[in-house]
């Protein structure tokens, strides 16, 4: 069966403190993201990645090009809350979604 991790980029630091200690929403404040990628892309395993720009798809065999991706995937995982702080995260985030129809 193959590995997934999922993990959750917040907006900013404060949504990182805020899951951890259940604060009050404060003033966003924005995280400093290592990279920002320009476009989407999966890394499906250690010999291909799918990339997803506006007009078309392709897929990446080139060991450098994995490389690349796997590089970038690291730097973001590095802002990324996964665990008991990502499902938090995501039902605060769900409940105000609610609150706010």
């Amino acid at each position: 069966m193959p590995k997934i991790s999922f993990r959750v980029m917040p907006a900013s630091r404060e949504s990182i403190s805020e899951v951890q200690t259940g604060a009050a929403r404060k003033p966003n404040l924005c995280i400093e993201t290592p990279v920002i990628p320009m476009h989407g892309f999966w890394i499906m395993d250690d010999t291909s990645v799918v990339v997803e720009t506006i007009d078309s798809e392709s897929t990446a065999e080139n060991p450098a090009d994995i490389a690349l991706y796997q590089r970038v995937m690291d730097e973001l995982w590095t802002v990324a809350v996964e665990g008991d702080d990502a499902r938090a995260m995501v039902a605060r985030l769900a409940t105000e979604t609610a609150a706010s129809r």
